[in-house]
């Protein structure tokens, strides 16, 4: 033992080396996001379904890398129909009126839905407004640099 003492050195590179042969293993065992690469098919991902809710990922500006938002969404709804399609040639005669009775009330809900948003948006900027006015902020006009007083 009072021989690897002298030797100091030895004590930290063996340190060294079992460090890095767990980071070695851990990261083996985890495998490295840089390497990993999207499906060739075209299909999506993991975490890609065919949810119904119209929002997109969140991945950029259009919604998904590199496809426009309009883009995905037609091909999403051309993998649910396909699948749909599919589901109904096993389903019976009165599941199947079931199922159109089901797109049905889900057409009308997001038509609803998209008048409620439109409303809630139009609701939310009339509120800014009239707090804007209180706070002394402008309303973004073209032209205009001078602050909107509250009178009374």
């Amino acid at each position: 033992m009072g021989r690897w003492l002298r030797h100091r050195w030895v004590i930290v590179g063996a340190a060294f080396v079992l460090v890095l042969a767990i980071g070695a293993v851990s990261w083996a065992a985890t495998g490295s996001s840089s390497t990993t690469t999207p499906p060739a098919s075209g299909q999506p991902g993991p975490g890609y379904g065919f949810g119904m809710g119209g929002r997109g990922f969140g991945h950029g500006k259009d919604g998904v890398q590199g496809q426009g938002q309009g883009q995905f969404k037609q091909q999403r709804q051309e993998r649910l129909d396909a699948v749909l399609k599919l589901v109904r040639e096993k389903m019976t005669p009165a599941d199947q009126a079931k199922l159109d009775q089901l797109l049905a009330q889900e057409k009308t809900q997001q038509a609803a839905l998209q008048k409620a948003r439109q409303d809630l948006k139009q609701t939310t900027t009339d509120l800014r407004g009239l707090v804007d006015t209180y706070l002394g902020v402008t309303p973004p006009t073209t032209g205009t640099t001078s602050t909107t007083q509250p009178t009374g």
